[in-house]
Parts: structure tokens; C-alpha cells; sequence
């Protein structure tokens, strides 16, 4: 997450882990502005990212996003929909996430407005 690509939309500074733990565990289980339009127990949500600067470029994420919805989130028991929300002037992941299928949903508000995208299990 220390790369300046990634720093650039997690968080704009440098994490130690320690600090990841502490800001993002919380909102595994928050409510949050999503819960107004997903079902909380059926959905995941992912954020991906590449850390070498090297990968970048090559199609690698719709590629990576594809197979780990396929492979991972979607075998859960349970889940039917996964939701992504970039922040909405990262347009290459906005583009990474069409690729594979993620619908529009809105544009939350706040100090941090994300993107809101979704996908359902079937659309796989």
C-alpha cells in the first residue's frame, strides 16, 4: 500500500500495518451508506490494487478481478452480489471494474466520495 500509485487512493500516506488493522477492520462489519442498497449478509465488497509499478498497464486487474470473483468471492455460501467503490477520479479502476462487469449504482457524499458499483453472483 506504500507505493505512490496505490498511497495516491488508499489513504494519501503511508501505512504500517498496524495502522491498515486500524483503519479498515472497523468497517468489515460497519453499516455504512451501502447497507441503503445492498443486502449486508449477501454481498462482499473488495478493493484491489497493484503494487509493482511494473504490472501496471497490462490488463492484469480486469484479468485478477475476474478470476479471484469466480474463484473466491462468489464459492462464499451465501453471496450474491460484491460491491466496489472507488473514488470517483480513479477512472482506470472505474474502467477495471466495467471490464468485468460492475454496474453504476450511485456516488456517495461525504469527505471521501466513492463511486458505488455493483455486481451479482448470476451476472458471472
Amino acid at each position: 500500500m506504500n507505493t505512490p500509485h496505490v498511497v495516491e487512493w488508499y489513504g494519501k500516506k503511508h501505512f504500517t500495518l498496524d495502522e491498515v488493522k486500524q483503519k479498515y477492520l472497523p468497517r468489515i462489519n460497519a453499516d455504512s451508506q451501502l447497507s441503503a442498497y445492498v443486502d449486508k449478509d449477501a454481498s462482499a465488497g473488495l478493493d484491489l490494487f497493484i503494487g509493482d509499478p511494473t504490472y501496471l498497464g497490462l490488463g492484469l486487474g480486469s484479468k485478477i478481478l475476474k478470476e479471484f470473483l469466480e474463484q473466491v468471492v462468489f464459492q462464499e455460501e451465501g453471496i450474491t452480489t460484491c460491491v466496489v467503490d472507488p473514488s470517483p477520479n480513479n477512472t482506470r479502476m472505474i474502467r477495471v471494474n466495467e471490464k468485468v462487469g460492475f454496474k453504476y449504482l450511485t456516488t456517495t457524499t461525504g469527505s471521501e466520495p466513492k463511486y458505488l458499483m455493483i455486481k451479482q453472483k448470476e451476472d458471472t
